[in-house]
């Protein structure tokens, strides 16, 4: 009986570097791998932007409390997130021949002003959420612009509203 057990202990100890070495190099991989592909996601929620006539002359507004970028064109108004899709970080600005660029200086991520990636580890564009008048929400004025951030919206989607809201400048 205690040559068998001798035997039998000589074997798992004998195998024990080999599997120990296989379950190393799996995990590292599973983990290589698992932080490649990391896309973070904002939480849920509202963000109170102001008052809708405060962007009637601004094309382009940063709300830095929530991270949000509001731009203007022809078509409404439209917001974008100003964090890291990777980590979650807060993005600063530099100035480029073709534009602005948006860089995360903890990962370095860079993104082009539409949000796109220009460079990674962040491997999805920035998110564009979608904007509402608040029609009263939370006991707020009517013309109050709210942001339901964490609510994905497609880059081409633009917050369009009755003329007595117009952006138009008076």
């Amino acid at each position: 009986m205690e040559k068998s057990r001798s035997r039998l202990c000589s074997r798992v100890f004998n195998r024990r570097p080999a599997l120990f070495f296989l379950i190393t190099i799996l995990s590292s991989a599973i983990f290589i791998v698992g932080c490649k592909n990391q896309i973070k996601k904002r939480p849920l929620g509202f963000a109170k932007l102001g008052v809708i006539s405060a962007y009637r002359d601004v094309p382009v507004r940063e709300i830095y409390e929530y991270a949000v970028l509001v731009r203007q064109d022809e078509r409404g108004l439209y917001a974008m997130s100003t964090l890291c899709s990777h980590d979650l970080r807060r993005l600063k600005v530099k100035k480029n021949e073709s534009g602005p660029i948006l860089f995360c200086d903890v990962c370095n991520s860079e993104f082009d002003g539409s949000g796109k990636v220009l460079k990674e580890p962040a491997i999805s564009p920035l998110p564009y959420f979608n904007l509402f008048l608040g029609e009263g929400l939370a006991g707020g004025p009517k013309d109050t612009l709210y942001a339901r951030i964490g609510v994905e919206v497609n880059e081409t989607w633009r917050l369009s509203f009755p003329k007595e809201y117009s952006l138009a400048p008076k």
